[in-house]
């Protein structure tokens, strides 16, 4: 891993849209909220609404985008423009589009009745390159912005 520290247990809720989910998610204790920008998420939001929502986080609340497939220059784009501090993969993107961020990477991977799912099954080649990763539930049977909605369980060695 791209971090030797052993980490705690951490609680990242997603798909942030308005600013009262926010502030209730923050009272609640969560130390990270996640903002998708992919397009085809029902939870999608644009960078200017995420921007305004980041701008009231207190210090020790991560903001995490959540990209999938995207191209760098877009990610690094948006990224900078929000000020988020964290960046959360779930497409099938590869350990050498991973490499080039200077930023936290978390990748996703999809996890079914029989083990990883797709493209990336090789977990320890991603070990030096993301700072975590993030199992998410999938199902063969449901379409893509289904299993995007599910909850998924972060490990960081």
């Amino acid at each position: 891993m791209a971090n030797d520290i052993v980490a705690r247990t951490r609680i990242k809720v997603c798909g942030m849209t308005q600013l009262s989910q926010a502030k209730a998610a923050v009272e609640a204790g969560v130390d990270a909220l996640g903002f998708i920008f992919a397009s085809k998420s029902p939870r999608n939001i644009d960078p200017e609404n995420a921007r305004k929502i980041i701008a009231t986080l207190p210090p020790f609340v991560d903001a995490v985008g959540v990209f999938v497939n995207e191209d760098q220059e877009v990610v690094e784009e948006i990224v900078n423009f929000c000020g988020l501090t964290v960046i959360q993969l779930h497409g099938s993107e590869s350990v050498d589009y991973c490499e080039k961020f200077t930023y936290r990477i978390m990748k996703a991977l999809s996890v079914g009745s029989d083990g990883l799912v797709g493209n990336n099954l090789d977990m320890n080649s991603y070990a030096d390159v993301v700072s975590g990763f993030l199992f998410d539930t999938y199902h063969k049977d449901w379409p893509e912005e289904v299993e995007s909605l599910l909850t998924g369980i972060f490990w960081i060695p």
